[in-house]
């Protein structure tokens, strides 16, 4: 299975979840509400502040295994018919979405350096869209989320003239790791919720016999 980004995907307190190579999710938001437009320069000072976020990773205190990710959906998005995947109630006026990919792997991408996902970045939006782009990091953090090593990384990118950005964690988790990538569109103003919603990331043990729904 290969990742894709979902960059130009366009998705309350609900759950994200994940368990093994599956996703599952629940929706169980009613209200209407949505973040007021405005200018995407609003996102510059922008930055995730966590006291998850570590200086370096210290393998000893690495915890792996089956796991459901969870998270708080911020209000104003709904689930696609796709599991794991969100849209603003404003789709397609407003493009902002919420998306997550699990990849089964037992490759730890935390320990790729923020130069090769720059690029990392380029090589899949091209393929996908044709087109290069300029990926702008405003933050590229190390952290740690129930004892997975994760990466947090924040960026900017211009396409076909309009300035998206996007807040997206890479969790890994021994056999797997889990993409959660939070987009704002043109225009748009979820960044604060997405942070809001990012520091709520966490897992639960898929083995405690907990229901979701």
């Amino acid at each position: 299975m290969k990742k894709t980004y979902a960059i130009l995907l366009a998705a309350g307190l609900v759950f994200l979840t994940a368990c093994g190579s599956s996703n599952t999710s629940t929706d169980n938001n009613t209200d209407s509400a949505v973040a007021p437009a405005a200018a995407v320069s609003a996102t510059v000072s922008k930055e995730v502040v966590s006291d998850q976020i570590v200086e370096e990773f210290v393998e000893d205190e690495f915890t792996f295994g089956p796991a459901d990710l969870r998270c708080e959906i911020p209000k104003g998005f709904v689930e696609s018919e796709y599991e794991g995947e969100y849209y603003t109630k404003k789709y397609p006026k407003d493009v902002s979405s919420i998306n997550q990919v699990i990849i089964e792997s037992d490759e730890n991408t935390t320990l790729m350096t923020k130069d090769e996902y720059i690029k990392m970045v380029q090589v899949e939006f091209a393929e996908a869209y044709g087109d290069n782009i300029n990926v702008n990091i405003t933050q590229f953090d190390k952290m740690m989320i129930t004892g997975r090593p994760a990466l947090v990384v924040m960026y900017d990118y211009k396409f076909k003239g309009d300035t998206y950005s996007v807040l997206t964690y890479m969790i890994y988790n021994g056999t797997e790791t889990n993409y959660v990538t939070y987009l704002q569109g043109p225009g748009a103003d979820w960044m604060d919720a997405f942070i809001e919603s990012g520091n709520t990331l966490h897992f639960d043990d898929a083995t405690d016999g907990e229901t979701n729904g």
